[in-house]
Parts: structure tokens; sequence; C-alpha cells
């Protein structure tokens, strides 16, 4: 399977994510089944990409709403 790159935005309301206050709510996960479901109510998936660098570019721009 070829990898792909999921950007996930975490929710830092939740209390399960108070350690991340002082980080960025975006974090990249390579990922290889795409059969799997990525589902919490801690975080949000902004989006689907070939690559890491990809992935990267629309973390950078801030994003507010996923693609």
């Amino acid at each position: 399977m070829t990898p792909f790159f999921i950007v996930f935005k975490h929710d830092l309301k939740h209390p399960e994510n108070s350690w991340r206050k002082n980080r960025s709510p975006f974090e990249i996960w390579k990922e290889h089944d795409e059969s799997f479901k990525h589902d919490s109510p801690t975080y949000e998936i902004m989006g689907y990409f070939d690559t890491k660098k990809e992935a990267q570019a629309f973390v950078r721009t801030k994003p507010i709403k996923a693609i």
C-alpha cells in the first residue's frame, strides 16, 4: 500500500488535550491503511495528502475548515 498523510486539528478545549495548550493544534500522521476509520471527539480530520510536504504546506496556511 502506498503511504499517505493525514492532517488532524486537535480540539484544544477538550480536557484530554490540555497538555497541548502551548503547541500547534495541527498534527500530521503517516498512514498506510485506507480502510482505518479515524474518529474521535478530540480532533478533526482536515485533509488527506499524497506527500508530507503537501500536508506541511497546508498546515502553514493555518486552515480553519477541512478540505
